[in-house]
């Protein structure tokens, strides 16, 4: 099986929002939302972003990491791969040899003129240079901002957790089981912004 593959019967297993083999973070039970962004400091939302994801996870642990680049229709793999340097995000090459990529419609409707390059691997945290791919959401790497966006899921398959980065000024932590957040709900709780848990209703989508 290749690494979506993988993914997709993982999150059937411990997921029960997935649908169709799509995981569908819609209307979850157990979900924070979290300030990242401090208008007072200008390098807050990275040593945030970087302190939620230690707190989750440690070196030894293995991940799924799944980027997705919403970009215009008319862009080619080719052109997209001249955008980001994998080499400087994954630290061996048999993270590199198992980066998988796939080309699909982007999923909302209402913005026709973007399409979804998702790159999906396995891999273990200290393999990864997961700073890098944080730094090119906020720092709203210039060369993809310009033309679409990207974001990035983090899957911990043993703790059954979801760190979500998508903008500069917040990020989300699902859990399939409420006690997986107390951590977080109790050392950063004023970084939890409203509209988290049981609030929030907002659709979210990896593969």
């Amino acid at each position: 099986m290749n690494n979506t593959e993988l993914l997709t019967d993982y999150l059937k297993e411990e997921f029960p929002m997935l649908q169709e083999g799509l995981l569908h973070l819609n209307y979850s039970p157990h979900l924070l939302n979290i300030q990242i962004k401090d208008d007072e400091h200008s390098n807050t939302a990275l040593q945030r972003a970087d302190t939620i994801f230690k707190t989750l996870h440690t070196k030894a642990d293995d991940i799924f990491v799944v980027v997705n680049f919403h970009l215009p229709v008319q862009m080619t793999k080719q052109e997209l791969c001249t955008k980001v340097d994998w080499a400087d995000i994954f630290k061996n090459q048999r993270c590199l040899n198992r980066l998988e990529l796939i080309e699909k419609p982007y999923d909302h409707s209402e913005t026709s003129n973007l399409k979804t390059f998702q790159y999906c691997v396995t891999c273990q945290v200290s393999s990864i240079r997961y700073q890098r791919l944080i730094e090119h959401i906020v720092n709203q790497n210039p060369t993809l901002q310009k033309d679409g966006y990207m974001e990035c899921f983090f899957i911990h398959p043993t703790k059954h957790i979801i760190m979500h980065i998508w903008n500069p000024e917040k990020l989300t932590v699902s859990a399939n089981q409420k006690r997986s957040l107390k951590k977080l709900e109790k050392n950063y709780n004023d970084w939890i912004a409203a509209g988290t848990t049981d609030e929030l209703k907002t659709k979210q989508k990896i593969v």
